[in-house]
């Protein structure tokens, strides 16, 4: 079994599967519950941004697809749900809680897309949907630099 120090540094920073459960506690204690950057929180982080906004991008786009409601829905859920998968896969260890979050705040962002586009008229939905397309990626680039920087400035502190 590798040591900490031999784990890369995506899976050295969270303590999952080194000592087992004892470990993810301790992992666990160190997560606040709620985060103002772009760190991890456990109810809550700068990331929920992205997520909501991602929702409703989704919402926003049933002004092209037209699909109904619980279809609309289920294909954003299972779009995150398939996303969170992907995190993981790629060493991206969060809190249950964190995830469960995304989950929530996505679903809540898709519905509050889909609400505003039955209620404008077309044209506005249209360009409501490109708007927070680019907000959206605009969020996104700003939270992976945070990322790399935090990345960065573990790498020269280890």
């Amino acid at each position: 079994m590798p040591t900490r120090d031999e784990l890369p540094e995506e899976r050295a920073d969270t303590g999952y599967g080194i000592v087992g459960h004892v470990e993810r506690r301790i992992y666990m204690k160190r997560v606040p519950w709620i985060s103002k950057g772009w760190g991890e929180g456990r109810l809550g982080d700068l990331w929920m941004v992205v997520h909501f906004l991602s929702g409703v991008c989704g919402g926003l786009s049933n002004v092209f697809l037209k699909l109904s409601l619980p279809v609309l829905m289920l294909s954003g859920l299972t779009l995150m749900v398939a996303w969170e998968i992907g995190e993981f896969a790629k060493g991206v260890r969060e809190t249950k809680e964190n995830r469960l979050m995304d989950l929530v705040v996505g679903l809540l962002g898709a519905y509050a897309g889909v609400s505003w586009a039955s209620a404008v008229p077309t044209l506005l939905a249209e360009v409501s949907f490109l708007t927070t397309v680019l907000v959206t990626l605009l969020v996104c680039f700003i939270g992976w630099r945070a990322y790399r920087k935090r990345k960065g400035r573990a790498a020269v502190s280890a």
